[in-house]
């Protein structure tokens, strides 16, 4: 399984709207692959300032879904993520969630990563449990109520 993360950068924008299918623009409340990409360029150039961690998951050079891991000031929920659907069920997403968070501790002083997930979507739950995040309770989100989960810094 030859997962790896890496930069994403304005030329993986038109794979990244491809891969980008209605059916995860649904589960992330995103009404368009077009409103998404204006957001990630955003987030490239944040990324680039170091505002933020942005990467690109890849399987055998291949790109198959997406990490932001945000600042912790400025989002309640610090993790964004998707993966095609193509490539759901393989670990690859516990893969690239275990190296961007890697990379996520080893260049900050943090000591956790939150997330918040719809109630309704239990697969991204079960999948964020099996990377290691612990259940923190529950906030209401903008689309309902959401599960607060924490990922913390292995000491």
């Amino acid at each position: 399984m030859g997962v790896t993360i890496r930069s994403l950068t304005d030329g993986d924008l038109d794979e990244y709207e491809r891969l980008f299918t209605p059916r995860v623009q649904e589960s992330l409340h995103v009404s368009s692959s077009t409103i998404e990409r204006i957001y990630i360029k955003e987030r490239i150039a944040q990324h680039e300032d170091g505002a933020t961690f942005l990467f690109g998951i890849f399987c055998d050079e291949q790109l198959i879904g997406a990490i932001e891991i945000r600042s912790a000031q400025t989002s309640r929920g610090q993790l964004y993520c998707w993966l095609n659907e193509q490539f759901w069920g393989n670990g690859y997403f516990q893969k690239a969630l275990h190296l961007a968070a890697s990379f996520y501790f080893n260049h900050t002083h943090e000591r956790y990563i939150t997330a918040h997930v719809d109630c309704t979507n239990l697969r991204s739950y079960r999948a964020l449990k099996k990377a290691g995040f612990a259940d923190a309770g529950f906030v209401q989100g903008p689309h309902g109520r959401q599960f607060e989960l924490v990922l913390r810094r292995n000491v």
